[in-house]
């Protein structure tokens, strides 16, 4: 316990263990992922999703951001899929969600540019 009254933490050696191995798994399930994407755009004809397959297998190979940010977008597109079947009006919010979504991260985009 801390003078303060918190307490430090430290990671065992069994931990830091149980972590890598999480990390490796979590590698194996993203790359299986991808590959269902493309295999899954190639039956069904969906060359967008192949392209998304692509970008996210080099945007983890080469961005140090994506431990954070990769699993954001692997949610939106969890959420992009779990939504059911939407009238002309509620497709038309969602299309306007994202696209402030991307109006917003062009605008950061464009602002770090600037820096």
């Amino acid at each position: 316990t801390e003078p303060d009254g918190s307490s430090r933490w430290t990671i065992t050696d069994a931990g830091r263990e149980a972590y890598e191995q999480a990390t490796e798994s979590k590698r194996e399930l993203f790359d299986s992922m991808r590959r269902s994407l493309v295999v899954f755009s190639k039956v069904f004809d969906a060359g967008p999703l192949e392209s998304v397959a692509e970008r996210l297998i080099s945007w983890q190979e080469g961005r140090s951001d994506f431990r954070t940010l990769g699993p954001l977008f692997m949610d939106l597109h969890d959420v992009l899929w779990e939504l059911p079947s939407l009238s002309p009006e509620q497709e038309a919010q969602a299309r306007s969600v994202l696209e402030k979504a991307i109006a917003d991260l062009n605008e950061l985009r464009t602002s770090f540019a600037a820096d």
